[in-house]
């Protein structure tokens, strides 16, 4: 008998231990993507493909940490649904294109680090949420701080950039806010998540960026579509209330931004058609023309990560160019086989968001958000190149994905 009760006490604090350190490490993994964050927010080029080599050896150590922790677990990774599986291919495949760069150790490492981040932050969420019941929790706390953080930070950059000319600067640095949004949708408390969706659509504004204009928007018509549907109980009054403070949010944000910027941002949108967004098609043009280039193993393989950006060149503005569009992007990088694997993982997650709503989860219109600001990003401007902020999706994909797997655990035992 007290070897029996030995034992169980034995168990519980090789479990309680076991709990304590995947905390402090879960804290430890948080805390490098606050700093990382922090870090190219505060630099010259915060969101530019420049930092990618500076930052290298920063990214290598994220991603040791990451992989430390993904090893020690695979256990969790047996029975895996269709993105996780989406997730370790690319994660396999992505720094074999790499090897073009391998003449140049720090180069080559640098792309490898930066290609398989998002990945390796997808699986230790994944994991994380999986093993601890109270771990959205917390990571959404961190989320929302992060939200806080990143806000203050690009406004005080539109500040900055602002304060002595007279036609406003497109700050590409909204999107270390806007891809913290599905987390925000996520915040129980009503009051706290549209203060914080407001703050996100005065960002947005202030950015002059076009492209996360129609993101936001389209968010905010899914999230009230979706929320109809999963709630049984939303009367009209709800759904007029819902209706008119979304309103009232963009309209209190685009009157205070046109006051500051002297309705500059209506500007931009009036000549969306005429400037071509921004000269894409241009840019969309001469990627195709650098594709059809391509001899046969670079076109199965790709040329490497970034690599778009190594060979095309802006005249106008004497910086150097991502394609603008991730299908492209990955096209020209990966290569064919690339490209397929990526198709793959789109479809995986717009097939997840689907289940979610059909189910009802708590959590469905967030996810669906998710998939909507990856797919248009995708298109109209550039997200596998920039893990930097692309992690805070990849994580979001991760926590979600593991709740619902322990959820389901739960459920098959009872």
């Amino acid at each position: 008998m007290d070897q029996l009760v030995s034992k169980i006490l034995n168990n519980c604090n090789a479990k309680s231990s076991n709990k304590l350190m995947d905390s402090l490490f879960h804290g430890l993994i948080l805390f490098s993507i606050f700093i990382f964050t922090a870090i190219l927010l505060n630099s010259k080029e915060g969101a530019g493909s420049g930092t990618l080599v500076g930052f290298g050896k920063i990214v290598f150590f994220i991603d040791s940490l990451l992989l430390f922790y993904i090893l020690n677990n695979l256990k969790y990774l047996k029975k895996i649904p269709l993105m996780v599986f989406c997730v370790l291919l690319w994660l396999a495949y992505s720094p074999i294109s790499s090897f073009n760069y391998i003449y140049d150790i720090k180069l080559f490492m640098a792309s490898v680090s930066f290609s398989v981040l998002w990945c390796l932050m997808f699986l230790y969420s994944y994991i994380y949420s999986t093993k601890n019941r109270l771990s959205l929790e917390s990571t959404k706390c961190f989320f929302s701080i992060l939200f806080i953080f990143n806000s203050f930070i690009f406004f005080k950059i539109f500040f900055y950039r602002n304060e002595s000319i007279s036609i406003y600067a497109t700050i590409n640095e909204v999107y270390y806010v806007l891809l913290i949004v599905p987390w925000l949708f996520l915040i129980k408390q009503s009051f706290w998540r549209y203060l914080a969706l407001f703050i996100a659509t005065v960002v947005v504004f202030c950015s002059m960026k076009r492209t996360a204009l129609v993101v936001l928007v389209l968010s905010y018509l899914s999230f009230f579509a979706i929320e109809t549907y999963l709630s049984y109980g939303f009367s009209k009054v709800k759904r007029i209330f819902v209706s008119i403070f979304l309103i009232c949010i963009f309209m209190v944000s685009f009157a205070f931004v046109a006051q500051q910027t002297g309705d500059y941002f209506a500007s931009r949108l009036s000549t969306m058609l005429s400037d071509r967004g921004s000269g894409r098609l241009g840019i969309y043009q001469q990627v195709y023309e650098l594709q059809q280039n391509a001899d046969l193993i670079h076109s199965v393989f790709g040329h490497g990560f970034n690599d778009v950006s190594r060979n095309l060149w802006s005249e106008k503005y004497q910086v150097s160019l991502s394609a603008h569009n991730d299908f492209q992007e990955v096209l020209y990088d990966f290569g064919y086989l690339g490209l397929l694997f990526y198709l793959i993982f789109h479809f995986s997650i717009l097939v997840k968001s689907l289940s979610f709503i059909k189910t009802k989860k708590t959590y469905a219109s967030a996810f669906f958000i998710s998939y909507l600001i990856f797919l248009f990003l995708s298109f109209l401007s550039h997200l596998i190149i920039y893990p930097t902020y692309f992690i805070y999706l990849s994580f979001f994909w991760g926590s979600v994905l593991g709740i619902n797997n322990r959820d389901n655990i739960n459920m098959s035992y009872g």
